[in-house]
């Protein structure tokens, strides 16, 4: 990650690199993405001015659908492709890069470090990596650190339950969606008795003289003087 302030980076090239690039890996969302536009673009634009962004909020609020929902939008930015990295099942920090590296489908290269081996794979190359749940792997977030600040163009894009707390990050809070007030909405009951209510009014209409509405008599039946 070359030194700049603040972590802000320029805009990104559009420079493809190798076969296949363009690829997306992205798991296919099993539910629909509403109300989520503020967060959605805060996230874009983060993205776009930084080498790392991290999706913070408590489980269940939606970081993971958010992540996906970024990522899809951004991925004609990214000619060498988008890669969802599940962090979940993974309990050792050191397998960060491991799992990074079998995500994308980097061959072993069993005679240079590992990690070495990531960054010279991916040093030119113009991705993004999303690593999905990395809240109980913080002892591995200075490798994301190296490894955009030996790379060119590589961003990451993190959902966490809490921030990395390494050098460049930008933090995009991800706050619980609001459930709307079941007090407030009509209860059936009282539903039915605004209907019978709507009903009996109508019924007396019918029934009174014509004209008469219930509040007032017309002009035409008041007594003249």
């Amino acid at each position: 990650m070359p030194e700049v302030s603040s972590g802000k980076v320029a805009p990104l090239s559009r420079r493809a690199m190798g076969p296949g690039a363009g690829r997306m890996s992205l798991p296919k969302p099993l539910t629909s993405f509403i109300g989520r536009e503020q967060e959605l673009a805060q996230a874009k634009r983060l993205l776009q001015a930084s080498y790392l962004v991290t999706l913070t909020g408590p489980g269940g609020s939606g970081k993971t659908r958010l992540c996906i929902a970024v990522a899809a939008e951004v991925a004609g930015a990214y000619p060498d492709g988008v890669y969802f990295v599940p962090l979940a099942p993974v309990r050792d920090p050191d397998l960060v890069p491991s799992t990074i590296v079998q995500s994308i489908g980097l061959q072993d290269a069993r005679d240079v470090p590992l990690m070495e081996h990531l960054i010279s794979q991916l040093r030119e190359r113009q991705l993004l990596i999303v690593l999905d749940n990395f809240e109980h792997l913080l002892a591995g977030a200075p490798v994301l650190t190296r490894l955009l600040r030996e790379t060119s163009a590589v961003r990451i894009l993190v959902s966490s339950r809490s921030p990395l707390h390494v050098y460049g990050e930008q933090e995009c809070p991800v706050p619980p969606l609001a459930v709307p007030d079941l007090d407030a909405r009509p209860t059936a009951a009282s539903r039915f008795q605004d209907s019978s209510s709507t009903t009996r009014t109508r019924r007396r209409s019918r029934r009174s003289p014509t004209g008469w509405t219930g509040y007032r008599w017309p002009s035409s039946w008041r007594r003249r003087g």
